[in-house]
């Protein structure tokens, strides 16, 4: 997270309590933060109640309403405290306000057909993990897709970024040709309405070949994967934009689209990389 994000801690089980109340947070409280979650962690044990954590959560974010949410729910078992109409009757302030949850299952314990219905109806995405390691990098990877604007560093290096309306490909260096297999949201497939390259004759800001792709179809939160073939998949999970910022209403440059504007996902030419796993996993949200 960023200097000034507010950040909030909830360690559950068959009880919930705030580890660490929704508030901004400084540089030198990074450290600190990052103990508080290990601790929280290690601590949570016995049964398994998601309505306690939810309703804390929904009130933390009751009483901090600017600005956009991103809630990650992350447990290694089953519901099993009440009924589950509690936990569907929890989470209809998150639907109401838009608060999407990215759920994440450690390992098989965990009830995973819950989780992924808490994730589907709150427009979050669905994750699983069966260790450690793989939870912290879903958590990394989802506080990069959130915070995403701060990877977009160095235009030279391959950066995958999904924007509110556009999968936006920056910096990819010109080696070849090969296709789009499927672009998919939550595991569906998106049209795609154009695919722009540059630079082009009409476009000279770029300082580096890049890409484009845009779909007006495109949901504003969720799992995108964009599938290369001979390459493997790129994936990015967004939040809620507290703002828009779609590259294809911009109209301080003529942008054209390839002559074939009604390109399908089967024949889209998209440019190669030589750096493969950093377009695979340095992925985010352009504000």
């Amino acid at each position: 997270a960023e200097e000034g994000d507010n950040v909030g801690i909830i360690r559950f089980s068959d009880s919930a309590e705030a580890v660490m109340p929704l508030e901004s947070i400084k540089e030198i409280e990074k450290d600190s933060l990052h103990r508080q979650i290990e601790v929280g962690l290690r601590k949570a044990s016995g049964e398994t109640d998601y309505v306690k954590p939810l309703n804390i959560a929904s009130a933390m974010l009751k009483a901090n309403p600017t600005g956009a949410v991103c809630v990650i729910f992350a447990s290694d078992g089953e519901h099993n405290v009440g009924s589950k109409e509690k936990v569907y009757k929890a989470l209809e302030v998150f639907i109401r306000n838009e608060w999407p949850i990215y759920t994440i299952a450690i390992t098989k314990k965990a009830e995973s057909e819950l989780l992924k219905d808490m994730a589907t109806k709150t427009k979050g995405a669905y994750l699983s993990a069966n260790d450690a390691a793989a939870l912290f990098g879903h958590i990394q990877r989802l506080a990069t897709a959130f915070w995403g604007y701060s990877v977009v560093k160095n235009p030279e290096e391959p950066t995958l970024v999904i924007g509110l309306r556009s999968a936006h490909f920056m910096g990819l260096r010109h080696q070849g040709n090969p296709s789009i297999g499927m672009i998919k949201c939550n595991g569906k497939p998106i049209p795609v309405d154009n695919l722009y390259r540059y630079p082009s004759e009409d476009y000279k800001y770029s300082r580096k070949p890049h890409f484009d792709v845009w779909s007006s179809q495109s949901p504003k939160t969720g799992l995108y994967e964009m599938e290369l073939k001979n390459q493997g998949k790129a994936a990015g999970i967004i939040g809620k934009p507290s703002f828009e910022m779609d590259y294809a209403s911009d109209k301080t440059a003529s942008r054209k689209p390839f002559e074939n504007s009604n390109i399908t996902s089967d024949s889209l030419s998209v440019y190669d990389v030589d750096i493969e796993l950093k377009l695979f996993l340095r992925f985010g949200r352009h504000f």
